[in-house]
């Protein structure tokens, strides 16, 4: 059975499945997916990915999805949702005045 995903996907709709069935021949188990922080989670099982789903869901119940298996590993998911966008620009900047003081 065939489950590509037409991206982008809705967060709430998206599952583990359809993570191993698009991204399996290139990421081997081990899956990257975002956080508002600049930084990501690492998924290799069902109970793991739920967690982060259920984190990003009660901070972005609107956004989207986007599956990009050509991309490098850690840019294969991405969330589309504007303040999780805004989220990590005012993150990247904080840790860059922190950094650059």
């Amino acid at each position: 059975m065939n489950t590509k995903l037409e991206n982008p996907i809705r967060l709430r709709n998206l599952t583990y499945g359809n993570i191993v069935e698009n991204l399996s021949h290139v990421s081997f188990g081990n899956y990257h997916l975002p956080n508002p922080n600049d930084g990501g989670t690492s998924v290799n099982n069902e109970t793991s990915f739920e967690n982060w789903k259920n984190r990003m869901m009660l901070r972005y119940p609107n956004a989207q999805v986007e599956l990009i298996p050509n991309e490098s590993w850690s840019s294969r998911v991405q969330v589309i949702d504007k303040s999780f966008q805004y989220d990590q620009s005012i993150f990247v900047k904080s840790k860059s005045n922190i950094l650059n003081s």
